[in-house]
């Protein structure tokens, strides 16, 4: 297997794709090496693989191998996330999470070489050797899985799956204006809001993912605007008694405490944010 191979392998799967979801699987600007001599070669096949299977191609591969011939959830792409972690990040031994991916190395080292630490250019030729090979099998699969998407009776229902997953996958970018709205509805008291786009971005595109097609956009508002309150209530120094004292207050600090106080409230009903404010405003007139 070279790297002309395999480069010419997933363009294969991209133009199978795309005769039924045109760019389906994407474009990979990530360069493989000239060659798989050595261990510079290894680290550049381990970023190209990353990207192709958990950024380019992740779902439409995860999807295709799933179907026959290979009808299998593959681990490789676990396998190189953690292998792209080993080699491109300061990892602490004595963080539990770097141990275990360190762990994980040596151990994959050990099965593509035979020594837990390569150190000859012949070491990683094999570990390249062993990642391209591993690879190559689940881009053909998919490929020859693709003649399932042709065939005339169960393809189109199989594509509009595909469609919808990829569909429901959002780029992360996607979910920043309504996450600022959200935030500007709640009065953001500074919270960091990518970071926290960047800690929920999961739980958010499965809300998307399990929504029915007609309240998607709904159930979405309502799980970011239920994040946001969750993480204002955090950056408050006070225990719930004293925010409950502070109810009698009219004015910011009342819809502060009050969010806080209805937060599980929408567990049982789909308040939005501005229902919430308006019964806020109620109680605090009628007071």
């Amino acid at each position: 297997m070279t790297p002309a191979e395999l480069a010419n392998r997933y363009l294969q799967l991209r133009q199978r794709t795309d005769m039924h979801l045109r760019g389906a699987c994407r474009d990979v600007s990530v360069p493989l090496p000239a060659d798989f001599g050595d261990e510079l070669a290894f680290y550049r096949l381990v970023n190209w693989a990353y990207v192709v299977l958990t950024e380019a191609g992740k779902l439409p591969i995860a999807f295709l191998i799933s179907l026959p011939p290979l009808s299998t959830n593959s681990k490789l792409r676990t396998e190189v996330g953690s292998m792209r972690t080993f080699v491109a990040h300061n990892l602490d031994v004595m963080s539990p999470s770097d141990y275990k991916t360190r762990s994980f190395a040596h151990q994959w080292f050990r099965t593509a070489c035979g020594v837990g630490t390569p150190m000859a250019a012949s070491d990683f030729a094999k570990c390249c050797d062993y990642l391209a090979t591993r690879l190559d099998r689940v881009l053909k699969g998919a490929i020859e899985a693709c003649d399932s998407l042709d065939d005339p009776d169960e393809g189109p229902s199989l594509v509009t799956d595909l469609r919808n997953r990829i569909e429901l996958q959002w780029d992360a970018h996607r979910f920043d204006p309504i996450v600022a709205e959200a935030a500007e509805a709640i009065g953001n008291p500074g919270l960091d809001l990518l970071a926290i786009r960047r800690r929920h971005l999961e739980s958010w595109r499965k809300t998307l993912a399990n929504a029915d097609e007609g309240q998607r956009e709904t159930a979405l508002r309502l799980k970011i605007e239920a994040t946001l309150i969750a993480e204002f209530a955090d950056t408050l120094p006070s225990p719930v008694s004293e925010i409950s004292a502070r109810l009698a207050i009219a004015g910011p600090p009342v819809i502060v405490a009050a969010l806080i106080l209805l937060r599980d409230v929408r567990r049982f009903a789909p308040f939005t944010v501005p229902e919430i404010l308006a019964e806020v405003s109620k109680e605090v007139r009628s007071d």
